[in-house]
């Protein structure tokens, strides 16, 4: 049998600018809806790290597999 564990991205392993502020935005933990629109497009959520935004969305991503 196959491991699937590197299809899974480790937590933190993509990092995003955010729209806001074009501060660093680090990957949180994704919502239901966000799994689903995950079907039609490769999404992750995101927030803002930066002290003075408040900024928590969804980022397109490319997948890892099309990295290659």
């Amino acid at each position: 049998m196959t491991s699937l564990a590197h299809l899974i991205p480790a937590p933190g392993a993509y990092s995003g600018i955010c729209p806001c502020c074009s501060g660093a935005a680090h990957r949180v933990q994704r919502r239901p809806f966000d799994r689903f629109v995950n079907f039609f497009m490769p999404v992750y959520r995101f927030r803002c790290g930066s002290l003075g935004c408040s900024w928590e969305g969804n980022l397109r991503v490319q997948r890892e597999s099309a990295l290659k």
